[in-house]
């Protein structure tokens, strides 16, 4: 089967709506059998499956343009993999207690937040946190002092003391148990839904972000849902040299919702990781406007290459914001290009135009004198059997009696 065969034109607003439906219930949320659909790949949003089934489907009618002597201007996209894709990750990013991050995630009792962080100021600042409302459905780890935390868990909030607030620290809150490293709080256990997302550096209250955030150096954070890891946040600076955090998971980038800016700390090396094939689309790699660009132009030359049924769409002027009609364009003018070669070699017509063709062109074209017409090869007086044996080489310079394709 080619790859032609597995083009996708049937996206409607229903896909989107059930994507965004499950996206937004969260993993700890859904059901056994929304979970399998998830996993299993949805028609409402646009990735890294997409983009390879599309570049494969371009690539291929490129070669057959290129096998019939036409030059598409096609051009294969090199995709910079890791450190080198417009991002630079740092050892952390600073905030001042003004910035902060909004996670877009709504924790549950099932959540864990691990958060490599380093306090700055003494006093009562939430490392991370979301609740219903003071007391109700709360996540929550809060600075309570230079020598003091306390962990929110649903109704319950328990405080404890620590050698050192002000260090740097991994904290893991699991749960309803929490780790302020070598520190353990433990809450009662409890059932419930947080209806507002979780914030870094700050507290989401009932949909309202608590004056109070804290002044810290954050290095990393991860948000587990049942077990599963959903976010790995890293401290990077964008293309532009913005310090923001990049979701290595969700391939997304978080900047600060708060005011003032994140200060970037020490850049860091690129981080190793496995030989990846540079034309081929990974999850954690970033769709940048240029390489989307580029993207975008390998389809309209491919359409632009011959004339296509009256019907087919254009291609999106660009990537950004990108509708399901959009994405079922791309894939429908590659269609409609695979269409329009197979009628055309079908339909060659009996005239005195070429019917045979070899050389560079063996498509019709106006300026080729490489072939025969119907003409000559009536006057071979040859059946139809016999020029299935027949190459384009051998139609034009061959000795065809001796090859046994004249008799």
């Amino acid at each position: 089967m080619s790859i032609l065969d597995t083009l996708i034109t049937d996206r409607t607003q229903a896909d989107v709506t059930r994507w965004k439906t499950l996206h937004d219930k969260g993993w700890s949320r859904m059901s056994p059998e929304e979970k399998v659909e998830w996993s299993s790949g949805l028609k409402g949003t646009y990735n890294a499956t997409d983009l390879n089934r599309v570049t494969a489907a371009m690539e291929e009618l490129d070669q057959q343009f290129r096998q019939y002597g036409y030059s598409t201007g096609y051009q294969r996209i090199e995709i910079p993999h890791g450190g080198n894709q417009g991002i630079t990750y740092l050892e952390y990013i600073e905030s001042s207690g003004t910035q902060y991050i909004d996670t877009g995630h709504k924790p549950t009792n099932n959540s864990r937040v691990v958060m490599e962080v380093e306090a700055l100021k003494g006093g009562v600042y939430p490392f991370f946190g979301a609740r219903t409302a003071n007391g109700v459905g709360s996540f929550v780890l809060w600075e309570m002092s230079a020598s003091s935390i306390r962990s929110d868990f649903n109704t319950t909030g328990t405080e404890t003391t620590v050698s050192k607030v002000l260090s740097h620290v991994v904290i893991d809150k699991n749960k309803n148990v929490c780790k302020f490293g070598d520190t353990t709080i433990t809450s009662g256990a409890a059932s419930f839904n947080c209806s507002y997302n979780l914030c870094l550096l700050a507290l989401n209250s009932g949909g309202e972000i608590d004056e109070r955030k804290l002044s810290a150096k954050l290095y990393r954070c991860q948000i587990y849902d049942d077990g599963v890891l959903r976010y790995d946040f890293r401290p990077v600076l964008d293309s532009s040299g913005r310090a923001c955090l990049w979701d290595r998971i969700g391939r997304k980038l978080y900047y600060n919702a708060g005011t003032g800016s994140f200060v970037a700390g020490p850049q860091l090396e690129p981080e190793p990781g496995e030989e990846k094939d540079p034309y081929t689309w990974y999850e954690d790699d970033i769709p940048t406007a240029d390489l989307m660009e580029k993207y975008l132009a390998n389809v309209s030359a491919l359409r632009s290459t011959i004339d296509l049924l009256s019907t087919t769409p254009e291609a999106p002027e660009s990537m950004e914001l990108l509708t399901y009609i959009e994405a079922n364009n791309i894939e429908q003018i590659l269609i409609d290009i695979r269409l329009t070669i197979e009628q055309v070699v079908r339909a060659f017509k009996r005239s005195n135009a070429y019917a045979f063709w070899s050389g560079y062109n063996p498509l019709p074209s106006a300026g080729s004198n490489l072939g025969r017409n119907w003409a000559e090869l009536d006057a071979m007086n040859t059946e139809w059997k016999n020029w299935q044996v027949a190459t384009w080489y051998l139609l034009l310079y061959g000795n065809m009696k001796a090859e046994g394709v004249i008799s």
